[in-house]
């Protein structure tokens, strides 16, 4: 990672050393976008590992998809929530104690998940407690920490890309540990072990994460945007809604990819689980290259260019899924084509969220970051995550298939562009002085 030091934080070493295990932290700043890097791998691993639950839980217990898919509608809306939350213990008090509390949760919620038997007790333990526990871990140590140790413009993008990339790092490694877990020694004792690793690894992460000194006292900067100032201007609402846009189809497909693939092989072979398999794997590779891509190339060519690029891939690949039939996904093309359209997907529901972080920070500063992109991802992941996998649940029940839901997905992606386009500014003109 070749992210250039700001001035501030080399003066500010000078007179205020900070370590970690020996180490500098201020001449090794990698150290947070690596912190926010492995915490995002376990709330990537959590969410994108839900599907692979979907067809044991229905085989068990014969619930309906919609039953099913509820856990994950509530998980995504409380992951929103919980960013919110957290964000604003963390813009008070620091990131040490979110993640403290995050990482008990996050233990506690894998094993009631291992005990699930209803429906009921799926929503609370995955939908509620894992989601609360990802959510603080992440407000604390990922968006908040890269924004405050990159202050400058033209490296906060890709901080704040790589501290989120591990989303999709987590299900490329999860999902075939999980699927080789369910296959050996069931699906319940593959939680449990999977929530003893997570708690390892958010331990580690709590010992690294502080902030800056100049940010410890939590006195604002001149000219940043307070929660209250930053929700009367129509930026705000700008990043939401096309926040929300973007993502609802997206989080459609992360919710339900294993078994949309599984169930779209009219002749399943032994490879259809594979296939299935692979499905959600390059949704998650895609989904996390695209956090320091889309980063990256709106410190390029700006913001309003990489949100209207980043929604029409997402909708690119919303149309490819829908207009794909049973014998692209077979075994004899290896699912090639909706493959192609899963990676799009996960291009723009990565790039989707690092963006709303990048245009949050660049927009109103970052003194009070946590809570304002906090109540961003609440009001437009939070809602779109909620609706997302229920409609497309809703929708296949009463149709049969995907596919109408899958078009709604794409129109409303196009629609972030066509937005994008009118309502963000130019490169370097990103900053608001007032509004309103």
């Amino acid at each position: 990672m070749t992210i250039s030091r700001a001035e501030s934080i080399q003066d500010e070493a000078a007179t205020t050393p900070q370590t970690w295990l020996g180490l500098d932290v201020h001449k090794h700043r990698w150290l947070f976008p690596t912190a926010g890097l492995l915490t995002t791998f376990v709330r990537g691993a959590a969410t994108f590992t839900f599907s692979l639950l979907i067809l044991p839980l229905e085989k068990e217990f014969g619930w309906t998809r919609a039953e099913t898919v509820t856990a994950f509608s509530v998980y995504a809306f409380v992951v929103a929530l919980g960013l919110f939350l957290g964000g604003i213990i963390v813009d008070r008090f620091g990131p040490k104690l979110p993640i403290i509390v995050g990482t008990l949760l996050v233990g506690v919620a894998h094993l009631l998940l291992s005990s699930v038997n209803s429906t009921l007790s799926l929503v609370l333990s995955y939908g509620v407690t894992l989601a609360l526990g990802v959510a603080l871990t992440s407000a604390a140590a990922t968006f908040a920490l890269a924004a405050r140790w990159y202050p400058m413009p033209t490296e906060r993008g890709l901080a704040i890309g790589v501290s989120v990339m591990g989303i999709g790092i987590g299900g490329l490694i999860a999902v075939p540990l999980w699927q080789y877990g369910f296959e050996h020694i069931g699906w319940r004792k593959t939680v449990v072990i999977t929530g003893a690793v997570y708690v390892l690894v958010l331990a580690f992460v709590g010992s690294v994460a502080r902030f800056p000194p100049q940010d410890a006292d939590a006195t604002p900067k001149s000219g940043d945007f307070n929660l209250q100032e930053a929700v009367l201007t129509r930026r705000f609402w700008t990043i939401v809604l096309m926040l929300f846009l973007t993502v609802i189809g997206g989080m459609l497909i992360v919710s339900q990819v294993f078994p949309m693939f599984s169930e779209a092989i009219e002749s399943p072979t032994a490879l259809t689980a594979t296939i299935a398999a692979t499905g959600v794997v390059v949704q998650a590779v895609c989904n996390s290259l695209a956090r320091p891509f889309w980063g990256w190339f709106s410190g390029w060519m700006g913001l309003r260019t990489a949100q209207a690029m980043c929604g029409l891939s997402m909708s690119i690949g919303l149309v490819i899924l829908a207009t794909a039939d049973a014998d692209s996904y077979a075994a004899a093309s290896f699912g090639f084509f909706p493959l192609f359209g899963i990676g799009l997907v996960g291009l723009g529901l990565g790039g989707s969220v690092a963006l709303a972080a990048v245009a949050t920070a660049e927009s109103f500063g970052t003194s009070f970051f946590a809570r304002t992109f906090g109540l961003v991802m609440l009001l437009g992941s939070g809602l779109a995550g909620f609706l997302g996998p229920w409609i497309g649940a809703f929708l296949r029940q009463r149709t049969g298939d995907y596919d109408v839901a899958l078009l709604l997905g794409a129109g409303l992606a196009l629609l972030s562009c066509i937005l994008a386009a009118l309502m963000l500014p130019g490169k370097g003109e990103e900053k608001l002085e007032g509004e309103w």
